[in-house]
């Protein structure tokens, strides 16, 4: 049967459609990816939820996050930023005074138009006023740590104690010796790793002489030579001599870590740590196959006893902040990054894992557990102002290594106190004016 002219045409037109469709889509450049560079130091517990956070963004805006690790973030985030291309389009840091400088230098992005819109739901306005040079904002505060004094109440209760026992130093002294005779270990102190023995002594500096004393002493050799200083080595030197932190020939060959599971069992009382330790208990109670929530039930967030009544309360507190390069690669990407990282959707994702304080005060009390709660909820009742670490701070830099080495003298050798204090003034005096 013949074959129709119409049907033969027809047959040529689709051949010809179909080589076209097909040299389209075999010469057409793909896709371009729509994705996001991150640059972070975190590791562990907290950079796994890191990226399982990071997901739910990628997943909610349609992009690809892609993390960068650098060993060395400082010298990394520099180099990039120098480099005029930098890879990142956020980096996570935890310095203010080197956003700061890099603002000064061009370097950063000024984001005060996402700043404005969550400056009003910050705990503390350090976090933003920190980064702040020139008028403008050179970074979003996405996380607050705070250093401070964490108690076990049930190991209190044991020894016939509550939380107002040691509100006063009178009560805290007769608590370590109630805790004692209770056979109870009133204190822990992770002092063979000696940075611990600063969030110590500067938590007793506030209490004896308060928030302004605390930082004059970054940069002014005058400060360590007011009376509340060289009081607060008497002080503890008192409390290690009384037994509060245990024999001090075995508190300095203690490392810091390993005194955590002495909190949560109850063996001791009293820890001064950061917040992180929460994230540690609870890696405790995995490793024991029990409930977190059966030890963060138990330790509390407290102030450390009242000395002197009527002084500002303060607690040594940082944060991380996102930070994002003047030429970043992807801008509008980066800037959403930023307002979701400082909002309260992904603070409630990092929180609900554990050990991490959202510094954005729209997170729900719900999110918490109990003990990182009770952090938040203590700075709010009693309007504690946070304080920029001391010895993370101080300049030259060089004295935070004289700073540890003098406490970590001190623990062990307390009778020798005055002399310690004495070198230590001689020294940051020396530096300080060198």
């Amino acid at each position: 049967m013949p074959v129709s002219r119409a049907l033969i045409i027809g047959i040529i037109v689709v051949v010809i459609i179909i080589v076209g469709v097909a040299a389209y889509y075999l010469t057409r450049p793909p896709a371009v990816e729509k994705k996001i560079v991150v640059a972070t130091s975190w590791g562990g517990p907290e950079g796994e939820a890191f990226r399982a956070a990071l997901d739910e963004f990628a997943k909610k805006y349609g992009v690809k996050v892609e993390i960068k690790q650098p060993k060395d973030m400082r010298e990394y985030v520099l180099t990039q930023l120098q480099s005029g291309q930098p890879e990142f389009d956020v980096a996570i840091v935890p310095w203010p005074h080197f956003v700061r400088e890099l603002g000064e230098k061009g370097l950063l992005a000024d984001v005060t138009d996402i700043v404005n819109k969550i400056k009003g739901d910050l705990i503390s306005q350090y976090f933003v006023e920190s980064v702040k040079t020139g008028g403008k904002y050179y970074a979003v505060p996405i996380k607050m740590w705070v250093k401070g004094l964490w108690v076990n109440k049930e190991a209190l209760a044991k020894a016939g104690l509550s939380l107002d026992d040691i509100k006063t130093l009178e009560g805290f002294k007769a608590a370590c010796k109630a805790l004692k005779d209770a056979g109870i270990q009133p204190l822990v102190s992770g002092a063979a790793d000696k940075w611990p023995l600063s969030d110590t002594f500067e938590a007793f500096i506030i209490r004896l002489g308060g928030p302004d004393l605390h930082q004059a002493m970054t940069h002014d050799p005058e400060a360590w030579k007011r009376p509340e200083v060289k009081e607060a080595f008497k002080l503890l030197a008192e409390l290690l001599k009384e037994g509060c932190w245990g024999d001090p020939k075995v508190a300095i060959g203690e490392k810091w870590e390993a005194q955590v599971p002495k909190l949560a069992e109850g063996e001791a009382a009293m820890y001064f740590m950061g917040n992180w330790i929460t994230l540690f208990i609870q890696t405790h109670a995995k490793e024991k196959g029990v409930d977190p929530s059966e030890y963060l039930s138990k330790v509390v967030y407290v102030l450390p006893p009242e000395i002197k009544p009527g002084l500002k309360p303060g607690v040594v507190g940082g944060g991380d902040w996102a930070i994002m390069p003047a030429k970043a690669p992807h801008p509008e990407r980066a800037k959403k990054l930023m307002e979701w990282l400082a909002g309260p959707e992904y603070q409630e994702l990092m929180v609900k894992r554990g050990g991490y304080l959202a510094v954005n005060v729209k997170v729900p009390k719900e999110a918490y557990t109990p003990a990182d709660y009770s952090v938040i909820e203590t700075i709010k009742t009693y309007g504690a102002e946070i304080l920029p670490d001391l010895d993370d701070n101080i300049v030259p830099s060089a004295l935070q290594l004289e700073i540890w080495n003098s406490l970590f003298e001190l623990w062990g050798n307390p009778d020798n106190w005055e002399d310690i204090y004495n070198r230590l003034v001689s020294t940051i005096e020396t530096q300080m004016k060198g």
